[in-house]
């Protein structure tokens, strides 16, 4: 199941990029909201001084992100889980590795004249962020590495921390919407992946491999979420397409909400599966069973 969700969330991440990138509707789209964004979030996430200042600084974002990878590796380590490290370790290197790489390589031919390619701004290829493939990361890892009772806390918080950094790299004009899409469900798509590779020591001690209350409310809330909201902004965009080539002012509003619900849901759906996957590796249905052995038939 992790290989599978893995795969498919890399390969909607490709869907991502092609539509966004190739396409003529994909780029007026994209360059629409990123153009109006700005002044649509609270002041202070654009602020050149003060707390804004700071939060939307690329030198806070990746220490913020180093300090919750740093974290997930120290907790391995408390644990004991000298596999677990070098597989949170390994995902966190590919997964960053691969937004690099992807972002210098992939190519973007300018289809459309839009306000953003007339202002001036760099036309290069900017998918998938590296910023947020740099949060995601470090926050899957955390998510992954902390014990049974704090997974669902953290999954919250680690989340509404990456969506917070997203609304900002766009707000501030640094990464197109789709850029933030992309990351989002490429870094989450290694990690279900990276966590296929799961070992014992990865897993909950036998005779503490419990169901939990917390996990099961926060995945399906979020998954369900997650689910409903991407549905709601392909439904958006779908809509929006046949009419982008005229762009009419009463388009922008509701495209730059449908970005932030994109940005909450992709968020949603990806943390919550990964979390999904994370409790079923550590404490999967096997001989030994979630509260320990089953009671052995007598020997004849």
């Amino acid at each position: 199941m992790c290989v599978l969700f893995g795969v498919s969330l890399v390969a909607a991440s490709v869907g991502v990029w092609w539509f966004a990138v190739r396409t003529v509707a994909g780029q007026q789209l994209d360059d629409m909201v990123l153009g109006a964004f700005h002044d649509t979030v609270p002041g202070w996430m654009t602020s050149l001084t003060g707390f804004g200042a700071v939060v939307s600084s690329s030198a806070f974002m990746i220490g913020m992100a180093v300090a919750m990878g740093l974290g997930g590796l120290a907790i391995d380590a408390l644990r004991k889980r000298w596999w677990g490290i070098g597989q949170v370790a390994a995902f966190a290197v590919v997964a960053y590795a691969a937004a690099r790489l992807l972002k210098e390589f992939l190519p973007r031919e300018t289809l459309v004249r839009t306000v953003i390619t007339e202002s001036g701004a760099p036309l290069t290829n900017t998918a998938p962020s590296g910023h947020a493939a740099l949060t995601i990361a470090a926050a899957l890892v955390l998510v992954c590495a902390v014990p049974r009772a704090a997974r669902a806390v953290t999954v919250l918080l680690a989340g509404s921390w990456s969506v917070l950094v997203s609304l900002l790299l766009v707000a501030n004009g640094w990464h197109r919407p789709s850029d933030i899409v992309m990351a989002y469900l490429l870094v989450s798509g290694l990690a279900l992946v990276a966590l296929a590779f799961t070992r014992r020591d990865g897993m909950d001690e036998p005779g503490t491999r419990v169901s939990s209350v917390s996990v099961q409310i926060v995945c399906s809330v979020l998954v369900t979420a997650g689910v409903v909201a991407c549905l709601y902004v392909a439904y958006v965009v779908w809509q929006f397409a046949p009419s982008l080539d005229v762009g009419p002012e009463w388009m922008i509003a509701p495209a730059v909400a449908a970005s932030k619900v994109a940005f909450a849901g992709v968020a949603a759906l990806t943390f919550g599966l990964v979390l999904t996957m994370r409790q079923l590796t550590a404490a999967p249905l096997s001989k030994v069973g979630l509260v320990g052995a089953p009671p052995a038939p007598p020997k004849a």
